[in-house]
């Protein structure tokens, strides 16, 4: 697994946007055996460019990894599974996703004023 390279594509197409939010869901199950890019620079560049990355981990993830890509670009880690058993620090993977939703979609603010 090579999540840098996959993380750098998202950053790609996020680069140069000029939406106003700007998230990348980044979901792994494995651990990192190579890198292409240093998440070092992946992290520093995504920050300047206000881009928030949520990482979740399932399997055997490499989770310092993917919580110091949370936490360096204002993001949140989380540990997943697609099973219907949670245990504390295990969310279902639909659970995340309504979690990530609820704090990156915002359903009050009618910014074009349309009603």
């Amino acid at each position: 697994t090579d999540g840098s390279t996959g993380l750098r594509l998202a950053i790609d197409e996020l680069n140069g946007s000029d939406s106003k939010y700007r998230y990348i869901i980044f979901i792994t199950d494995g651990e990192d055996n190579q890198y292409t890019y240093s998440y070092d620079s992946l992290i520093a560049e995504a920050a300047k460019d206000n881009i928030i990355v949520y990482t979740i981990g399932m399997g055997s993830a490499s989770e310092s990894i993917l919580k110091k890509v949370a936490n360096g670009t204002n993001g949140k880690y989380y540990h997943a599974t697609t099973s219907d058993v949670h245990a504390d620090d295990i969310l279902d993977l639909g659970d995340v996703f309504e979690e990530i939703a609820s704090e990156t979609v915002d359903l009050t603010t009618d910014s074009n004023k349309d009603g």
